[in-house]
């Protein structure tokens, strides 16, 4: 009964904006305007009032509420693991977007490039051709080097940052009753728990 009480006791006690994240409050509003379509298609929108809806609504979708309740002790205790750490880090393309497109400009203004010497031929009004010699950037110079590493860096950042980071939370939305309830005692060893009730 105890066990069953510790867990009761960590639903009640946390903070209520831990449920104001993306993923939880994004995959709670598309059940609900799925449902609502649903609703008003079956034909029952003009047989039921909307407060028979609202009441039936947890009922057909127990288990997306379940998760959306269980969600901010699972994916604090994901978040907490050293693989998600070694993974993301600290670091969120949100917060070095700045620095990253300031880093793309100094490559453009700071990194020297190779030259090369070209020859252009074009024909005068007198018919004759005249050679000419031009300096121009190497195509595979420093800069250009420079400026397609940075490229691939952030949009691997990109991929990294956002997609996988949200491919991973609506993950563990998915599966959170389960891990919920290997999250809690795990967050009580580690002290966690008594932050999130902050």
């Amino acid at each position: 009964m105890n066990f069953l009480k510790g867990y009761l006791l960590a639903l009640k006690n946390i903070n209520k904006k831990r449920y104001l994240t993306p993923i939880p409050i994004f995959i709670l509003s598309v059940t609900i305007y799925s449902h609502w379509n649903d609703w008003q298609r079956s034909g029952e929108y003009y047989d039921i009032s909307g407060v028979t809806y609202t009441l039936m609504f947890p009922i057909h979708h127990w288990l997306v509420l379940l998760c959306f309740v269980c969600y901010p002790h699972a994916i604090t205790w994901v978040q907490s693991t050293w693989l998600y750490r070694f993974i993301f880090r600290e670091s969120s393309f949100f917060k070095q977007s700045g620095s990253t497109l300031l880093r793309l400009l100094d490559i453009e203004r700071n990194t020297p490039d190779d030259y090369v010497v070209r020859t252009q031929t074009i024909r005068g009004a007198d018919g004759r051709l005249y050679a000419g010699n031009y300096i121009a950037s190497h195509p595979k110079g420093r800069r250009h080097r420079a400026r397609s590493l940075h490229i691939y860096t952030v949009a691997f950042f990109i991929f990294k940052d956002i997609v996988l980071r949200y491919l991973t939370h609506g993950g563990v939305f998915i599966i959170s009753p389960f891990l919920y309830v290997i999250a809690v005692p795990l967050l009580s060893r580690k002290g966690i728990l008594r932050f999130m009730e902050q």
